[in-house]
């Protein structure tokens, strides 16, 4: 967190002017401890828990010069000085399931190309006293899953699109009940699926090979 204030500052001592959202699992956990005057005379918002809709309507309302207060997840500086929480409002399960992968040149990278996944957000189980992770996602640390069907046709779609059959799901925790609906939904479909990062599937197998 220091550097990164550290960085914002040599940006503005450079004359960068534009907006500046912090977001991310460590920003989520401590927002409403930032809600100071001097957090926001160097920086000019907070994005907390899932920010693809409040980093595309930020982007969407500051090149249009529209108002701020629609933004969800948003915590900022209004003109008259005070600092606003916006409301919260989350994606929910079946909309998570394929992160947006439009315009990248995956072709050009070296190595096994795969894709990352989530089926779910937070953790189901959540009861691990040394684990701050999930509450990245949502107030209630567990936002939920989406179906297994939901995911698979995300998979097929990848592919569709992009040739793509390797994927990598980052998960905290792969419900089994998601799984089972997978492996009912999966036909024909041939994917290589891994459980990597905090995904708990790694307990059991580094890798995965099915057949969907």
């Amino acid at each position: 967190m220091l550097t990164t204030f550290e960085f914002v500052r040599l940006l503005r001592a450079a004359g960068y002017e534009g907006f500046v959202a912090l977001g991310g699992n460590q920003i989520s956990r401590i927002a409403k401890d930032m809600k100071h005057d001097w957090v926001f005379d160097l920086i000019d918002g907070l994005t907390t828990y899932q920010g693809e809709r409040a980093l595309d309507e930020l982007y969407q309302s500051i090149k249009v010069g529209a108002p701020l207060d629609g933004i969800p997840n948003l915590t900022w500086r209004n003109a008259d000085g005070e600092i606003v929480e916006n409301k919260i409002d989350l994606l929910r399960p079946n909309q998570f399931a394929l992160l947006d992968f439009e315009g990248l040149p995956h072709d050009e990278y070296w190595g096994a190309k795969y894709f990352t996944m989530v089926g779910a957000r937070g953790c189901f189980y959540g009861k691990c006293s040394f684990c701050a992770i999930p509450f990245g996602w949502g107030p209630n640390n567990y936002v939920g899953m989406s179906a297994g069907g939901a995911v698979v046709r995300a998979m097929k779609d990848a592919y569709k699109q992009f040739g793509v059959r390797r994927f990598k799901f980052i998960d905290e925790a792969l419900h089994p009940k998601m799984l089972r609906e997978m492996d009912a939904a999966r036909s024909e479909y041939l994917a290589e699926c891994s459980g990597g990062g905090p995904s708990q599937w790694r307990r059991c197998h580094h890798e995965i090979p099915t057949a969907w």
